[in-house]
């Protein structure tokens, strides 16, 4: 094959049979029997902790195969086969895909620029997702913005927002996994992501508690993974590279889960500490 397959670090590594939740345009969503998605997509941009990149050709005809749901059965990763009802995808041996080495090269980089360098870098994001006035969900004034600002008010915030808001992904767990990012970033991750371990995943919908998964391991969407390189440089005062072309880039993720998790990000690279789940 003259691609090369890509595998997060939380998909299941052993044989296993889930049922096909959805397939759209970018993405076919799974039901593994853990209890949270895995991912096939379409393209090696939009990996993320449970995703799986096949390569284009094995995404075209896998989707031609599988049946909303239908079972599809996988092999494992040692010896990779999709087996659909109507028919069978072998795909090359998956590389790993792990974003951290590089949010830990972030991290290093902003903490020599400084405290002031990352507010700077920060108010640029602030900047760029005010740019087109959006004022929808958790944003604006709304009811839902309202909400977010009593909830932000209360000590175990921002860990009481995962279930909360719109979006099948709710906007609060997508909130929360900026949040947990800009910690990172900030040199708080280690404090942050421990508490995120104690996160009630059980009031949220599938794809949220996959998403706060991966996040409480430290690992974010590729999409997120470029916009905290990018906070990275501009706090090195690179200019050159266009941090509001990477928020662009975000906020076109999903109706509203990329613009909710870089507000998130601004948040927690400007948070001191965290109290963590509460009970």
């Amino acid at each position: 094959m003259s691609f090369r397959a890509l595998a997060g670090p939380l998909v299941p590594r052993g044989a296993w049979e889930a049922r096909t939740a959805g397939v759209f345009r970018g993405a076919i969503a799974l039901d593994h029997p853990d209890g949270l998605w895995v991912t096939i997509l379409r393209s090696r941009e939009d990996m993320e902790a449970r995703g799986i990149w096949p390569g284009p050709e094995a995404f075209d005809a896998l989707a031609g195969l599988v049946v909303p749901g239908r079972p599809l059965a996988f092999s494992g990763l040692g010896d990779p086969v999709f087996m659909a009802p109507g028919g069978q995808v072998r795909i090359a041996l998956p590389e790993d895909w792990d974003p951290r080495p590089d949010l830990a090269a972030a991290a290093s980089a902003v903490r020599a620029a400084g405290p002031e360098a990352l507010e700077a870098a920060v108010a640029r994001v602030r900047a760029a997702l005010a740019s087109d006035g959006y004022s929808e969900g958790i944003h604006g004034d709304g009811p839902f913005a309202r909400r977010l600002s009593e909830l932000r008010g209360r000590p175990d915030f921002p860990f009481n927002l995962a279930g909360f808001g719109p979006g099948t992904t709710p906007a609060g767990d997508d909130f929360l996994a900026g949040w947990l990012l800009g910690r990172i970033l900030a040199g708080g991750g280690e404090e942050a992501l421990a508490a995120a371990a104690r996160i009630d995943t059980a009031r949220t919908t599938i794809p949220g508690r996959t998403l706060l998964a991966g996040a409480a391991w430290g690992v974010f969407p590729a999409y997120l993974v470029r916009v905290a390189k990018a906070v990275a440089l501009a706090s090195q005062g690179d200019f050159e590279n266009d941090l509001a072309e990477a928020i662009r880039a975000a906020v076109s993720h999903g109706a509203s889960s990329g613009r909710d998790a870089c507000l998130g990000l601004t948040e927690g690279a400007s948070h001191e500490t965290s109290q963590g789940p509460q009970g």
